[in-house]
Parts: C-alpha cells; sequence; structure tokens
C-alpha cells in the first residue's frame, strides 16, 4: 500500500488506523459523480479502483525502513468527497487522542496535499478500508 509516516504506521499497529483516504487521480470534473471501475463492462472516463476488496497489500512507510511485515487484506474502497468524513471515521483514520478528529484529519491532509488536493476543495477520494491480517511470511 502507499506510504505511511511512522505515526500512521504506529497507528495500524495499535489498531487505530483502519482506514485511510487518497486523492483520485485524475479528479472527476467538477459538478459531476464519480464514477469508478470495477472491471465490468467499459467506461474510458472511469477511475480504476486503486484496491479490490479481499485484497492482499503490504504496508510501506516514509522513514527510510520499509514496514513490509504489516499484512493488510482491503475490506472496502469507495469514493467520496473528502469532507465528507465524519467524526466517527477521522478516529479510524488514526486520529483518536485529538479533541476534534475531524480537524486533526483536515490538518493532516492539508500537511500532506494541500499544494494538488487541498481541503477546501473538497476533492474526490478513495476511501480505502483495511484490517491487518499479519506479518509477511
Amino acid at each position: 500500500m502507499k506510504i505511511f509516516n511512522v505515526e500512521m504506521v504506529r497507528a495500524i499497529l495499535d489498531g487505530r488506523k483502519t482506514v485511510t483516504r487518497r486523492p483520485i487521480k485524475p479528479q472527476p470534473e467538477e459538478n459531476t459523480d464519480c464514477p469508478y471501475h470495477t472491471g465490468i463492462g467499459e467506461n474510458r472516463k472511469a477511475r480504476t479502483l486503486p484496491y479490490r476488496p479481499g485484497e492482499t497489500v503490504y504496508v510501506k512507510e516514509d522513514w527510510g525502513v520499509e514496514a513490509d511485515r504489516i499484512k493488510l487484506e482491503i475490506v472496502s474502497v469507495r469514493p467520496e468527497r473528502l469532507q465528507e468524513i465524519s467524526r466517527e471515521d477521522a478516529k479510524h483514520e488514526g486520529f483518536h487522542s485529538y479533541g476534534n478528529a475531524q480537524l486533526a484529519f483536515q490538518a493532516c491532509w492539508d500537511s500532506i496535499y494541500a499544494d494538488k488536493y487541498p481541503w477546501d476543495s473538497n476533492p474526490w477520494v478513495w476511501r480505502i478500508e483495511f484490517e491487518v491480517i499479519g506479518e509477511k511470511d
């Protein structure tokens, strides 16, 4: 799975992070629904799912050492607007210990994506739910 920072890897290992959001690339045109491709039929404007439910992936982290021992199973993937995140889902993003999980998530999002996908632009994102299923063989 794409790169996580140290804090998020710890949240995954502690069981506090079970969801991640990633920008959909390219972004759908404004004022349109976000179609996505599930492998059935053809739609050239559709975005392809980055992962499929049931798929096994390994975590990578951005602090110089691979966290390839963490094995995840994808539970669900769906498109949504970034600002649709609920307080509960912000906690599933790993922000349990913050007074306002949504604001903490927003600040973290902008620290990573503000240049291309700022919070205020309310980009389309993939909401990817996963569970830790063990360590790499």
